[in-house]
């Protein structure tokens, strides 16, 4: 009998071994990776918004003031920046965008909306910005991956939606983000955390917002009404005609995020060009239009040249120098910040990087033609292409979050191209998805 005792006791003594074993040699699971549920949305909101800051003065600030000839690469080296202003941008260089686009900025901004149910003053913030960011995307590659994009991480292959089919879902997700600005109570409400209309005050900050989101909403109607001239008649009627309704006015309801002279804080405009000096040039196209009508913005958006003399000069894109060289007007204060060293001769000034990064909707296109929201019914898209080069393969990469679970941005398959043109599935083939990755829209001379 006491020889069976022992039995059941050591056999006990082994189960809760071994069960204390497994707790403290789980090496699996990583307690530093936080799930999506435990994601603090006061972080998240400021998360999205500075990405946010940093995306307007990254590649898409590059490629289409390049594309619009505002700027121009044609005086410097051959370089990157020397092939966008040829419209040689390739798929490749738009992945850094892309991943940062879907992976962080739009992943928060999801997470918000779904997790802060109780905290609508969050929420309606997310909604605005979620709806900026898309109709930036939409701009710019046009069919974009949007409803099944929206599930995170239960769909990290999401398949695109018909441009068309997603600027009325944006349309309403402002008049979503509005009511819940107007609800009566929130749970959590933002404060200096929000790093866009900061404020103490929550009334400032919310009237700020409201106004953004009536603004946004009559500039996305606007672009829409080519597409659905009746709806968009019938939509900025009833918005303008709104009792009490408020749009943006003056600078103080800029839509903006402040940079200071601090490392790490700067803008990443004037950044590039500390670190990429005489890269970027004005274009004589965009100043000769300045100059004609002798625009007082000159002095603000570019450095004169020679220094002191009140000229401004670009490169011509039809006279290209012959070689590279510095002699032309460079980005000045307004997206630099003020001047810190004076300008000597050919070389630029410094400057302090406090500038703030403004937003606006809908002036980034690397397309044209192929434009459905814009091209009449019936009319086929321009398939004529520029020589391109060989689109490299672009490696499916998968990014990785700290601090919490991974926030997928939709996988990018290789996607093989010819002479201008993309391999895309046929349309006839429901069942087959198109391969994610940003579709070469520019592929068109851009009208300037």
């Amino acid at each position: 009998m006491k020889l069976r005792y022992f039995k059941f006791i050591i056999a006990a003594a082994g189960i809760v071994t071994i069960s204390s074993c497994k707790k403290q040699f789980d090496i699996n699971y990583d307690p530093d990776r936080l799930p999506d549920s435990n994601s603090p949305i006061e972080q998240l909101l400021t998360s999205a918004q500075v990405n946010l800051g940093f995306e307007g003065g990254s590649d898409l600030f590059r490629y289409s003031t390049l594309i619009m000839q505002q700027m121009s690469g044609g005086a410097s080296q051959p370089n990157q920046t020397y092939e966008y202003y040829r419209h040689n941008i390739t798929g490749s260089d738009q992945n850094n965008l892309w991943s940062s686009i879907y992976a962080t900025t739009l992943s928060d901004l999801e997470l918000i909306i779904k997790q802060g149910g109780a905290s609508p003053y969050y929420t309606g913030i997310a909604k605005i910005l979620k709806a900026y960011e898309y109709s930036l995307v939409v701009d710019t590659w046009g069919d974009v991956p949007f409803t099944e994009a929206q599930k995170l991480t239960a769909n990290t292959q999401p398949a695109y939606d018909d441009d068309a089919t997603i600027y009325p879902k944006l349309i309403q997700l402002l008049t979503d983000a509005v009511t819940d600005l107007n609800a009566a109570s929130s749970v959590l409400t933002p404060g200096t955390n929000s790093v866009i209309y900061t404020s103490t005050s929550w009334t400032t900050a919310r009237a700020n917002w409201i106004k953004l989101a009536n603004t946004l909403k009559l500039r996305l109607l606007l672009h829409y009404s080519k597409v659905n001239p009746s709806f968009c008649v019938a939509q900025i009627t009833a918005l303008v005609n709104t009792a009490g309704i408020q749009f943006m006015a003056s600078n103080a309801d800029n839509f903006q995020m402040n940079f200071y002279n601090v490392a790490n804080q700067r803008s990443p405009i004037s950044a590039f060009e500390v670190s990429r000096p005489n890269y970027l040039f004005a274009d004589a196209r965009m100043l000769s239009l300045m100059n004609g009508k002798s625009d007082p913005r000159r002095p603000f958006y570019f450095s004169d040249f020679p220094v002191g003399s009140g000229n401004y000069v670009g490169v011509s894109a039809t006279a290209l120098p012959p070689a590279p060289n510095n002699n032309y007007s460079r980005i000045h204060t307004f997206l630099r910040g003020a001047v810190t060293t004076p300008a000597v001769g050919t070389n630029s000034a410094v400057y302090s990087g406090a500038a703030p990064q403004r937003k606006s909707a809908g002036k980034h296109r690397l397309r044209r033609g192929n434009d459905r929201r814009q091209r009449p019914p019936g009319r086929r898209p321009d398939r004529r292409a520029l020589p391109r080069q060989p689109h490299p393969l672009a490696q499916a990469r998968r990014h990785h979050r700290h601090q919490r679970q991974d926030h997928h941005r939709p996988l990018r398959p290789q996607a093989l191209q010819r002479r201008g043109q993309a391999l895309r599935p046929h349309r006839h083939r429901p069942d087959r998805r198109r391969p994610l990755a940003p579709r070469r829209r520019h592929d068109h001379p851009p009208r300037v």
